[in-house]
C-alpha cells in the first residue's frame, strides 16, 4: 500500500482537477502533478481512486495535523460532490461497469489456473473494494450487475481462507471484516 503522504497527494491533485475531470468524456484522467519523493508515479484519477485513497488516509491519520488535512479534504470533496452530483453518479456507475469488467476477467482467469493467478489476489482485490466504494456512489445500480459481483462474491467466498488482514494491522480500522469481508484472508495458503 501507498503512504500516507502519497494517497493525501494524489487526493489534493485530483482534487484540483475533479470538476474537469466530472464534466469530461474520459474515465481515466490523467494526473499532472508529482508524487512524493520516492514514490511511484500518481495514478490516473478515477473516483475509485479518490474513494481508496480517502479510505486509506482515515485510518493513518493519527495526529491532529493529519486528521486536520484528510478532514479538509474530505470536505473539499463532499462541496463537488453535490456541486455536481449528477454527474459524480454517472462517472461512479460508469468506473463501477468498467471495474466490475476487470473483477470479473481476474476472477476468471483465477478459476482457469488458482495457483498461477491466486498469487495476485491481495493486490487485485483492490477492484473489489473499489467495487463497494463506487456502490455507495450511485443512484440505482444495474440489476444485471449486481447479479454478476454475487457470482463473482460467491466465487471467492468459495476460495477464501478466513486470516488476518490482507494490507496490514494499520489499514484495518478502515476496512471493516463486516463489509470488506474479501480482505480478511488469502486465497492461497
Amino acid at each position: 500500500m501507498k503512504t500516507f503522504a502519497y494517497d493525501l497527494g494524489y487526493v489534493e491533485a485530483g482534487l484540483e482537477e475533479l470538476e474537469s475531470y466530472l464534466l469530461g468524456n474520459d474515465l481515466f484522467w490523467p494526473l499532472n502533478a508529482p508524487s512524493p519523493i520516492g514514490e511511484p508515479p500518481f495514478g490516473q484519477l478515477t473516483l475509485g481512486g479518490l474513494l481508496f485513497a480517502v479510505a486509506q488516509l482515515e485510518p493513518r491519520a493519527e495526529s491532529p495535523q493529519r486528521r486536520a488535512e484528510t478532514e479538509n479534504l474530505i470536505a473539499r470533496l463532499e462541496v463537488t460532490r453535490t456541486k455536481w452530483r449528477v454527474a459524480w453518479e454517472e462517472k461512479s456507475a460508469w468506473e463501477f461497469r468498467s471495474r466490475l469488467r476487470q473483477w470479473g476477467q481476474y476472477i476468471h482467469e483465477t478459476q482457469r489456473d488458482l495457483q498461477e493467478h491466486g498469487v495476485y489476489y491481495a493486490q487485485e482485490v483492490r477492484l473489489r473494494v473499489l467495487l463497494e466504494l463506487l456502490l455507495k456512489e450511485m443512484r440505482q445500480p444495474e440489476p444485471a450487475d449486481l447479479q454478476t459481483l454475487a457470482m463473482l462474491d460467491a466465487i471467492v467466498h468459495g476460495w477464501l481462507i478466513v486470516g488476518d488482514f490482507l494490507w496490514g494491522e494499520e489499514l484495518q480500522i478502515g476496512f471493516p471484516q463486516e463489509t470488506y469481508w474479501y480482505l480478511w484472508g488469502n486465497i492461497l495458503r
